[in-house]
This record gives C-alpha cells, structure tokens and sequence, in this order.
C-alpha cells in the first residue's frame, strides 16, 4: 500500500507541474458573475481547485465554472 500511495504522489506531483494556467489569475464565470481567480490544480477528488483574493480555497465541478477570454 505505501508504494501505490508513492507512486499516486508522484503521479499528482507530474500533474501538477504541467497544469494549465496554475499559478496564475485568470477570469471564469461561475453562476452568471465574472470573477478572477487562481489556478491551484486538483482536489483529491478531482474537481478544480481555485483560490480568490482573500485567500479562499473552492473546488468546481467542469460544468459549474466557464473559463472567460
């Protein structure tokens, strides 16, 4: 079991540094409002995980964010 758990953190670490736009502000419309948020990565349950200005962490499901141009 600890090999798999190695080897699933290794995994997510490969993830992460390919991860598009992590890091990094971007705009997304989430429930018709046009918000800027940060790009963190995943959850462990794989829903999207993004951060607003104060800080706050938020995981969305692909259909309840849109990423905006």
């Amino acid at each position: 079991m600890l090999l798999k758990e190695a080897k699933l953190k290794q995994i997510n670490e490969l993830n992460l540094k390919r991860f598009y736009k992590r890091g990094e502000w971007h705009d997304f419309e989430i429930n018709g409002a046009r918000i800027s948020l940060k790009v963190i990565g995943t959850s462990n349950l794989g829903l999207l995980l993004l951060e607003d200005k104060d800080g706050k962490q938020q995981e969305f499901d692909l259909k309840e964010e849109k990423w905006v141009n």
